[in-house]
């Protein structure tokens, strides 16, 4: 490795290193270990997590190494197909010994930094909790930081602009790929609504007759018996996003609540992204980490500011995650005291592992989201400045 290329290891909430490599003032190149594999992927600094991809999925981590370059020493090309310029900069390998490299693209409009897979003729990027597959590239070629005089570094980066991403169903016709075996379900297609699994939707030749035209790529998110956990965001260091599946069993009701929904990472200062769930008003229903829970809460936006509550106090927010429901296909039903309807959605979990459902009530007559924790028998409110406990609210959920 060139002298004026260094990995420095970091932490989410360290001091960005001198030369780090980014692709705006908030997000970093980093690598960090998965399974086995050195994957390159981003530190999005306000969000307080790094995040790589692998087998579907976006992996958050806490520990990660940072990619210092002098600013002057690389540039951004193009690249098709996966394939490395000569001399591209070895950012990571696969558990079998194949070499990464940093690609760095836009997922629906948004910056992202992710992994160049040669041998996959793609690059794969974490956002939205879900891996995203890209085959159009730009590569950065290094100025005077150069492996040989006629082979100059690279740092790949992923050019959407030409056309639009691959379908779900084009990436994987057969379904979602295996993920590591800690499902505590078999690999059948269906799972109890408190079970977490892993094995991905049933395999199809063909995407369902309900599904929309192209848009960017959001991995199906399936309805099991009494709740809608989808594709999710994990906690802590190396957790796993958690599908759950449509059982062959299930009612036409939950059939017809077969939809795409996901999370959007977001500053409190920006417009609502298109498909954002509003409670009331202009209240929208986001997500956030804190002290090892993912949290769900409010978006006032003429507040500029997002909330959760936590341990009796309320916990204001500059960026955040905004649940994002196509069609708003969805609906709020009242419920007391720790109760779950039929199809709520989940909208986190606490340190421990146990599911926070997306709940909508008052506070001194102000509409507000906020959490139901069913092992307290009640939802909590964040409201000037304190967690306001209630037994009756309503939750969302999918027709």
């Amino acid at each position: 490795m060139p002298d004026d290329i260094s990995w420095v290891s970091c932490n989410r909430d360290s001091e960005v290193p001198p030369n780090a490599v980014h692709v705006d003032k908030e997000m970093f190149v980093i690598r960090g270990n998965y399974s086995g594999d050195t994957i390159p992927g981003k530190w999005v600094r306000n969000l307080h997590s790094g995040y790589v991809s692998h087998g579907g999925r976006e992996i958050q981590l806490d520990n990660f190494e940072v990619l210092c370059i002098p600013k002057d020493r690389y540039q951004w090309e193009k690249s098709r197909d996966g394939q490395p310029p000569s001399g591209a900069i070895e950012a990571g390998n696969t558990s079998g010994g194949e070499k990464l490299y940093v690609a760095q693209g836009k997922i629906n409009g948004q910056k992202c930094i992710g992994k160049l897979h040669p041998s996959h003729k793609c690059a794969y990027f974490p956002w939205g909790t879900a891996e995203h597959r890209e085959t159009k590239c730009k590569d950065a070629n290094e100025r005077e930081v150069v492996l040989s005089p006629r082979h100059p570094n690279h740092i790949m980066n992923l050019d959407l602009n030409d056309d639009p991403p691959p379908s779900y169903w084009e990436i994987y016709p057969n379904g979602c790929p295996d993920f590591p075996p800690h499902c505590r379900c078999e690999r059948s297609f269906s799972c109890s609504g408190d079970e977490l699994c892993t094995s991905g939707p049933a395999p199809r030749s063909q995407p369902p007759s309900r599904r929309p035209g192209p848009r960017p790529f959001y991995p199906s998110a399936s309805v099991c018996p009494g709740s809608y956990p989808g594709v999710w965001s994990s906690m802590g260091a190396g957790a796993q996003s958690a599908f759950n599946t449509l059982t062959p069993q299930a009612s036409n009701k939950a059939e017809a609540c077969r939809e795409e929904f996901y999370w959007v990472e977001c500053k409190a200062t920006n417009p609502p992204p298109p498909d954002a769930v509003k409670a009331e008003g202009e209240v929208y229903v986001i997500r956030q980490k804190y002290k090892g829970d993912l949290i769900p809460g409010k978006w006032p936006v003429r507040l500029k500011k997002g909330y959760i509550s936590y341990g009796g106090r309320e916990i204001e927010l500059s960026s955040f995650e905004v649940l994002c429901i196509p069609r708003a296909n969805y609906q709020w039903i009242e419920a007391s005291r720790g109760k779950i309807p039929p199809g709520a959605v989940i909208g986190g979990k606490t340190a421990n592992g146990e599911t926070l459902y997306i709940a909508r009530g008052r506070v001194n007559n102000e509409p507000c989201t906020g959490k139901v924790q069913p092992s307290h028998r009640c939802a909590y409110y964040p409201w000037r400045f304190r967690e306001h406990k209630r037994e009756n609210y309503t939750v969302l959920c999918f027709f």
